[in-house]
């Protein structure tokens, strides 16, 4: 009878997935905790679905931060908002710059900066990529995102998964969760492959469940009126699985080569 559960938000889907869920006594399970991923709204309305007793935290951060930077709870469906993961904690600051450095407005989107006693000392014997993340006592964390009307951090993508094509930006998390509400869709990943014309188009990678049959522009034509025209797949591959990281990561670098 656990009650507190903590899972990387490819672990949450896999459970909610779980066609016998419903076999299960979870009114144990106080606490659903998530993190080291953004994890939708969706998924965090059918964890408080499932796990009707018990709150979801969600706890965002990175290694480089001794880890954690900001903190959420909801306990209703109704007050979840999408890609928010909350404010910081205690004793953390917090900025968003843009490319020199400098404050961005509110709602606009740029590089999350920390300040804190918790930032790391250093790459061990890396002295020049130290310099480049730690600057004038703040780390520029390489996540993108943007500070809401309610002072919640909303996280956007990483600064280097981020898509130009034809001069317009496209963030690659965003497109993914779009593409994840088709329901033959068990994981994506959504990569920019060189193009002549645009410089970069966009490319959805994506495993179908099983049992499922999907067409390249089956899963094109799911994004219209979904997303603006750039941000559409120009193509879809289909794949039997998505590489990892050790706690759940999909490995987008690892796809694109």
């Amino acid at each position: 009878k656990p009650m507190v559960v903590i899972c990387v938000p490819t672990q949450w889907k896999m459970i909610l997935a779980c066609p016998e869920i419903d076999r299960f006594d979870t009114s144990s399970v106080l606490v659903a905790m998530t993190g080291a991923g953004v994890n939708p709204a969706s998924t965090k309305k059918e964890i408080l679905k499932r796990f009707h007793h018990s709150l979801v935290v969600d706890i965002f951060g990175q290694t480089e931060m001794t880890p954690d930077t900001t903190i959420r709870i909801d306990a209703a469906q109704d007050g979840i908002k999408n890609k928010s993961v909350g404010k910081p904690l205690a004793g953390i600051e917090m900025r968003i710059a843009d490319e020199n450095g400098q404050d961005v407005s509110q709602g606009e989107t740029g590089e999350i900066l920390y300040r804190s006693p918790t930032i790391m000392k250093e790459y061990y014997g890396e002295k020049e990529k130290t310099a480049q993340v730690i600057r004038d006592g703040w780390f520029y964390s390489g996540d993108l995102g943007y500070i809401d009307k309610d002072g919640e951090l909303i996280v956007v993508d990483r600064k280097g998964e981020c898509i130009s094509t034809g001069g317009e930006k496209v963030f690659p998390h965003e497109v993914e969760e779009i593409i994840s509400g088709n329901e033959k869709v068990d994981s994506v990943c959504v990569i920019g492959i060189p193009d002549e014309i645009w410089g970069h188009s966009v490319r959805a990678v994506v495993v179908i469940k099983d049992g499922h049959k999907a067409t390249q522009e089956e899963i094109i034509a799911w994004c219209a009126g979904k997303m603006t025209g750039f941000k559409r797949p120009k193509s879809a591959l289909f794949a039997d699985s998505l590489p990892l990281s050790p706690v759940g990561k999909v490995l987008r670098s690892q796809v694109k080569a």
